[in-house]
């Protein structure tokens, strides 16, 4: 693996483990600090769309609001937002997240695979349910849960001995895989319930997937070119986008458009104190 401030190629497994340390540290810059607020009176929103301040010749920017049928109606004095720990209690809810875990996937840091929950004597799964059930009232997630493995891809888009020519997959642990699975699901079917998720959305949608979003475009292209008009189409690609998320601002994000706060808690600390081991060929390095 190539030094980047020596322009050295290092063999050694304590050399390489440094350099893909610094790398993936350096690439964590761009996220800022953490604090986990997410309340209007705890964190003053700062959006680009709300800015008033421009500069001299330049137009503001568009009118925009970000707000939904549930934001709308508190404006309106109506409507408290309800909490969603009615749907963790529902006993399908869980065994629907266990079902659905993938098989045949690598295992994290604890060694143990999805098929092995399903497996498990029914007093088991009732315990891990119930904990679950705790878990989301307290808003807390085990430390040692949050802990996984990250395996090194080649993205076969750069030299093999450049530290960016690879990308994180990370293997969770599997009380974590399926916890998160849980949030997610009731996030989900809160969002759908409430017209949180736009229909033109596709990403994160069941029963649509990208196929459906290439094919709007071919047939928008089409139509333009069979009518002789002018299209005009805008791809954007962020470099590490997932990872470089700023987690405050999808908390504030998330507040602005309706998420009940002990969803929105709940969230919050998958994010804290969650290290990751970076496994290499050489040995295993921590950030």
């Amino acid at each position: 693996m190539k030094d980047p401030e020596r322009g050295k190629i290092e063999t050694g497994p304590t050399k390489q483990a440094q350099i893909f340390e610094k790398y993936f540290k350096d690439s964590g810059k761009a996220i800022n600090i953490k604090h986990g607020t997410y309340l209007p009176e705890e964190a003053p929103r700062n959006y680009p769309w709300e800015h008033t301040e421009n500069e001299p010749g330049k137009k503001p920017p568009d009118p925009f609001k970000l707000q939904t049928i549930i934001t709308q109606d508190e404006s309106d004095g109506t409507k408290d937002r309800n909490r969603l720990h009615s749907p963790i209690l529902d006993k399908s809810a869980f065994n629907e997240c266990t079902k659905t875990l993938s098989n045949n996937k690598s295992p994290g840091p604890d060694g143990i695979v999805n098929e092995l929950l399903r497996v498990l004597p029914t007093e088991i799964q009732e315990f891990i349910h119930m904990l679950f059930i705790i878990m989301w009232a307290a808003g807390f997630t085990p430390k040692a849960w949050k802990i996984s493995n990250a395996i090194l891809i080649n993205n076969n888009k750069g030299d093999e001995t450049e530290a960016s020519s690879y990308r994180p997959i990370d293997l969770a642990n599997i009380l974590y895989k399926l916890w998160t699975r849980l949030i997610t699901n009731n996030l989900y079917k809160y969002a759908e319930a409430n017209s949180i998720l736009s229909t033109t959305q596709a990403g994160f949608h069941k029963q649509k997937d990208s196929i459906h979003q290439l094919e709007n475009v071919i047939m928008a292209l089409e139509d333009a070119n069979l009518f002789h008009k002018d299209i005009y189409a805008l791809i954007v690609d962020f470099t590490s986008a997932f990872n470089t998320t700023d987690h405050d601002r999808m908390l504030w994000i998330m507040y602005g458009l309706g998420f009940p706060t002990d969803a929105i808690d709940a969230v919050n600390n998958l994010y804290e104190n969650a290290p990751t081991q970076v496994k290499l060929p050489s040995g295993v390095c921590t950030g």
